[in-house]
């Protein structure tokens, strides 16, 4: 069938058009989506955006997932300047479960609420760092582990991406502190075990021995008594098996040394007074607090005492045997 190219032009309804005319359009008539505001997906009857779409925002963030009467709602995609989040929006914003993979290498799995991280999740660095534990309001906030290098070093509470609370430090080197922070810096009552066999029970004010507590050297010999900026400071009590020696001290150095308990309480002001219940305590009482908590000394007594439980129990256990097998054998 042919055409008359006068009607065709001038009614103006021809449906063919050449391959030339068709680049010729695109070009002048869509906006490119890569350099400007543009939206190419599913709109309902009202010309809102609903349905799956991508979208190019003015700030450049592009989202690639569901709309819902024009709000990102749903599952989707949204790729910034500084990393890609994919996961679950509410309104427009991340709310859900979500994965945050930014350029620096920081990536985040987890609950989100506002745009937040909130709920639980974990945080992993390029170092092999890493957090797991939950956050509030963006903040690691509540129970939470955080691994330095990929090895284990903190277990306990956070607040406002802070240590505090209580919680248990390792050191990479094997010491371990166990007790309260703030801050990220030991801060109230705490247990710290020293990988030399040293041992120090009581206060700290941040990150120093302040306040009172007592300190354990091998060997049975004990510091009992005060202390400021990490040094023996004030009232103090020294113990090296039998030996007991009271003092004085002023920040690490001692200013006043007693031979017997009667002289030194003879000496208390009214304030240091209220602190004699903590210089009672006598030798066997700290022995059986250490092991009671588990640690295992150089007290030969207690270790050969330990060795007669074992050699008895065992014994026992060879009695019973050969009572057994007399009765088999009747």
């Amino acid at each position: 069938m042919a055409f008359n190219n006068n009607e065709q032009n001038n009614s103006g309804e021809n449906q063919f058009i050449s391959q030339d005319q068709y680049m010729t359009e695109q070009s002048s008539s869509s906006l490119s989506f890569l350099k400007t505001k543009n939206y190419i997906g599913a709109r309902d009857s009202n010309g809102l955006k609903t349905g799956f779409g991508i979208e190019k925002k003015q700030d450049g963030t592009i989202y690639k997932g569901v709309y819902q009467q024009d709000k990102i709602e749903g599952f989707g995609i949204q790729i910034r300047d500084d990393g890609t989040f994919k996961g679950e929006f509410e309104e427009g914003r991340t709310c859900g479960y979500g994965i945050n993979a930014m350029k620096n290498g920081v990536e985040y799995n987890g609950e989100w609420m506002d745009d937040m991280l909130f709920g639980v999740g974990y945080e992993i660095w390029r170092d092999k760092s890493k957090f797991e534990g939950e956050y509030n309001n963006g903040t690691k906030n509540g129970i939470g582990t955080f691994y330095s290098n990929g090895k284990l070093a903190y277990q306990g509470e956070w607040n406002n991406n802070n240590m505090e609370g209580f919680g248990i430090y390792t050191y990479p080197d094997g010491r371990e502190y166990t007790g309260e922070w703030k801050g990220n810096k030991m801060e109230g009552y705490g247990e710290y075990y020293m990988n030399d066999g040293k041992i120090y029970f009581g206060f700290y004010k941040n990150d120093k021995r302040d306040g009172f507590g007592i300190h354990y050297f091998p060997e049975n010999t004990f510091y009992v008594g005060f202390w400021k900026e990490g040094k023996q400071h004030g009232m103090g009590k020294y113990i090296n098996n039998k030996i007991i020696k009271y003092g004085f001290w002023n920040l690490g150095k001692k200013t006043k040394e007693y031979q017997n308990e009667d002289e030194f309480f003879d000496n208390l002001d009214e304030n240091e007074k209220r602190c004699e219940i903590y210089f009672k305590w006598n030798i066997d009482k700290l022995k059986a607090y250490f092991h009671f908590e588990g640690y295992d000394n150089d007290e030969n007594g207690f270790i050969e005492e330990s060795n007669k439980k074992k050699k008895l129990k065992k014994g026992r256990k060879k009695h019973q045997r050969n009572q057994n097998g007399n009765e088999d054998e009747n």
